[in-house]
């Protein structure tokens, strides 16, 4: 929701973009925070709608406003293509996982098994090419 949002509310020109090395600090800015709230004492559902409402809408913002060095763009485009097959993946390959691992080996085991799944399924994705509709090949009916 915060990035629907933020696509109606950033128009082009009307932000300042940050140049230089500052987007590496918003790509790991999520992260950090993420790590850095798990230490904090409190209400587990406040501190959660904190993380969503502030600072992750924060950090997306920061994100957008960043620009990348060209030399990058190619490989942050690619890590880019992963997130949704990792989104649509993670969920049943960790709880397979978790059956059968647990601990620190069992969080290794399955974020290379997430990586590495999200990887075939990108790569086939990309084999297979566009995927036509079948709405777009009808004719529209008067």
């Amino acid at each position: 929701m915060a990035g629907v949002l933020l696509a109606r509310v950033i128009q082009p020109g009307l932000h300042r973009e940050f140049d230089g090395p500052i987007w590496i600090l918003a790509l790991a800015l999520p992260v950090l925070t993420s790590i850095g709230l798990q230490f904090l004492p409190g209400n587990e559902v406040a501190v959660d709608i904190a993380m969503v409402l502030i600072a992750i809408s924060a950090m997306l913002w920061f994100a957008i406003c960043c620009g990348v060095p060209g030399r990058y763009s190619r490989l942050l485009q690619a890590v880019g293509g992963l997130s949704f097959p990792i989104y649509a993946l993670h969920v049943p390959i960790i709880t397979l996982v978790s059956d059968r691992f647990g601990g620190i080996q069992g969080g290794i085991v399955a974020a290379g098994a997430v990586g590495l799944a999200a990887c075939c399924v990108t790569q086939y994705a990309v084999l297979l090419g566009p995927i036509p509709s079948r709405r777009a090949a009808k004719p529209a009916l008067l």
